[in-house]
């Protein structure tokens, strides 16, 4: 018994080292937090393990590992994906000439010595960050009941990894085979000669100047396009064909920003990213007030709930204990938080404001299966009225563009939790699991990060990160003070009417779009649009054929990605210097 538990454990930790890899180059390319989606992915690659190995585990010990291979990926949102975030945006921050200091211990390679070794800076907070972060699977845990049960949250993304495990426990090793190999094939293919690619920015943008379109295949995108839930797939769609055909050429006309007679993809992405950056900042707020005004009594419930049970208090107390701990030490890491004027900013944000939002993104990745970022901008929006300034008060302080992120480990705990219900495994077994994962795979899947940044930069073709220019255009006009400046008015207006019309589609129309997802199509580039577009047909095909044939797309997409995966690994490794 033990020694299949034993065997059960490993397997996750390696499953969980290949999908974190594959999850920090997606993250990386896609703008995405594509680690939520890891426990649809999580099956098929444990199970291949299983497979291979011949190793006969029980149903309990099978979602034990799945939950370990979910938790070291969930990993990468907090390790490489801020790390390569954070180092894309000194590098996009000098380009433009704007000065924007990003401390050493965010990003950058100076080195401390502990006893007889040297080790970056940045290693022990984001470290220390991780373990914060981890209490939102405790949180998770202390909400159970209420979600799951009293609730009944679908939780979509633990709902469809159950039946995705049940579907792929019967099937022999031949049906990876193909998906396996034609995912490495195609990503082995598209990193080697390049990805194909069709600019017609030209085309479009001469019949009205400021539109921009493209197509390009890209096979990571594609198959997590055909993993996330329909409505978010159709939400990212909307959301870049919006910004796209409809805001940037209305913004130009006003003249809020200027593109050549002529324009490429290129010049649109950079001339317009203040004014995507504004159409976010108007879009998550009106998005976020409205979702905070419907949930507050979602929170008060949650909180009478956790008061009520003495287990669950205690597991709420200790989830405290490492939100108590980052408050104290943050008064040495960031010294402006010593001033007068900021020193209630850390006790306030990390005691209340955390747990608060972890609550509310439980019920939005309940509701929705990947909200999980849906209401962490209202943060940002108090610590830059607070007067918070700096790179260093938001990475430690803002669960959205920051590192400490229990929020989204919350929404991610909640699906797993629902995984664990479904198949019948004890949910306190497959949480400690999940963060023992998670925790483990912190410093791996750093090391991840520092290791794809060393290998692309930040302007190779074989990791394009164009995709996160309007996001870390925004974060440098938040952190330098200048977001009045920098955000125009025009731009934040158009994103206030973007969310008054995604609001009425879901609520007069009954269309279930994920608001959050319309906002992830806002800062992609136009050639993404179409890629979604398929994925949402395809995936709209197969729900009308049967629940069995979308099942069974699910999880070979899973399994193409997994083989996507191991060829961004293989590729990287061949191509380290030396």
């Amino acid at each position: 018994m033990f020694n299949k538990m034993m065997k059960a454990v490993l397997i996750g930790l390696i499953a969980g080292g290949l999908i974190g890899f594959a999850d920090s180059y997606g993250y990386a390319i896609t703008g995405y937090t594509t680690a939520e989606l890891a426990l649809l992915v999580a099956p098929a690659i444990v199970l291949l393990f299983v497979y291979v190995l011949r190793v006969n585990l029980s149903l309990e010990e099978l979602i034990i590992s799945i939950a370990i291979a979910t938790g070291f990926s969930l990993s990468t949102t907090i390790t490489s994906g801020m790390f390569i975030t954070y180092g894309f945006l000194s590098y996009w921050s000098k380009e433009m000439g704007i000065e924007l200091e990003i401390p050493s211990w965010i990003y950058g390679y100076e080195y401390v010595k502990i006893g007889i070794f040297q080790i970056p800076r940045f290693f022990i907070p984001y470290l220390f960050l991780t373990t914060v972060s981890a209490s939102g699977f405790l949180i998770a845990y202390v909400l159970r009941i209420h979600f799951i049960e009293k609730e009944r949250l679908a939780y979509p993304i633990g709902t469809a990894s159950a039946l995705i495990t049940r579907l792929l426990r019967y099937m022999n090793l031949k049906f990876y085979l193909i998906p396996l190999a034609l995912g490495f094939s195609l990503q082995i293919i598209a990193m080697t000669i390049g990805m194909p690619f069709l600019d017609l920015t030209p085309f479009v943008s001469s019949m009205m100047l400021g539109t921009s379109f493209g197509i390009r295949f890209d096979v990571v995108i594609f198959l997590l396009a055909l993993l996330i839930p329909l409505g978010a797939c159709t939400g990212i769609a909307i959301g870049n064909l919006i910004m796209f055909l409809v805001i940037t050429p209305i913004l130009l006309a006003l003249g809020v920003f200027a593109v050549p007679i002529s324009p490429s993809m290129k010049d649109i992405i950079h001339a317009s990213a203040p004014s995507i950056a504004a159409a976010i900042t108007g879009y998550v707020a009106l998005i976020a007030f409205i979702y905070m005004s419907k949930s507050w009594r979602t929170y008060v419930e949650s909180w009478k709930f956790i008061i009520k049970f003495r287990g669950e208090r205690q597991i709420a107390f200790i989830a405290l204990i490492p939100l108590s701990l980052a408050t104290i030490f943050s008064y040495f890491l960031i010294p402006e938080l010593r001033s007068i004027h900021l020193f209630w900013l850390a006790p306030l944000m990390l005691l209340a404001i955390h747990p608060f939002l972890s609550i509310l993104n439980m019920r939005a990745s309940g509701e929705t299966g990947i909200a999980s970022q849906a209401v962490l901008p209202v943060a940002t929006a108090m610590l830059y009225a607070s007067g918070a300034r700096g790179a260093s008060i938001y990475a430690y302080l803002d669960p959205f563009t920051g590192i400490t992120m229990p929020q989204v480990i919350a929404g991610v705990a909640g699906n797993i939790s629902k995984l664990g219900r479904v198949l019948g495994v004890p949910i306190i077994k497959i949480i400690a699991a999940a963060m023992l994962g998670f925790l483990l795979g912190a410093p791996v899947t750093l090391g991840y990060g520092v290791l794809l940044v060393n290998v692309y930069g930040f302007d190779s073709p074989k990791m394009p990160l164009d995709r996160w220019i309007p996001i870390v255009t925004w974060m440098s006009a938040l952190y330098s003070g200048e977001a009045l400046k920098v955000l125009s008015i025009e731009g934040i207006i158009a994103g206030v009417l973007i969310a008054l019309f995604i609001i009425s589609l879901r609520n007069y129309l009954g269309l279930g779009i994920a608001p959050f997802a319309v906002l992830v199509g806002l800062t992609l580039t136009p050639d993404v649009a179409l890629l979604f577009i398929i994925a949402a047909f395809i995936k709209y095909l197969a729900l009308r054929i049967g629940l069995g044939v979308y099942e069974k797309l699910v999880a070979t997409a899973g399994i193409a990605l997994v083989g996507a995966g191991l060829a961004v690994i293989t590729y990287t490794l061949l191509s380290i210097p030396g």
